[in-house]
């Protein structure tokens, strides 16, 4: 398990719905959330009233954010959620791991 509070990076092309709800990310320790792509204004919008949510339009946009307010909550995490697809700016899933992955290393 990851310490919390988490801060999580999500969004890219909804494959559905949103079908986990603000309320429930709070339950879970998610302290903020960094909304990216497509859907990032609608996370963002749909979440905010439980958890802060800033739409950052794109993956290392939304890494800098994160990595500016961890040091204010260590410890912490920042997690990279893969509910959504990664199409709208990657050619893969991989590919968007890949990039966090490296992006985190970067900016720890």
């Amino acid at each position: 398990m990851a310490p919390k509070p988490v801060l999580l990076v999500a969004g890219g092309r909804l494959k559905e719905d949103l079908s986990i709800g603000g309320g429930e990310l709070a339950a879970l320790g998610v302290a903020k959330v960094y909304a990216i792509g497509e859907c990032g204004e609608a996370m963002a919008r749909a979440w905010c009233a439980a958890v802060p949510a800033e739409d950052c339009g794109d993956l290392a946009t939304a890494c800098e954010a994160a990595a500016r307010d961890v040091a204010a909550l260590r410890p912490a995490s920042v997690l990279l959620a893969p509910g959504t697809a990664s199409f709208d700016q990657f050619r893969s899933f991989e590919e968007r791991g890949d990039r966090f992955a490296a992006l985190a290393r970067r900016l720890a």
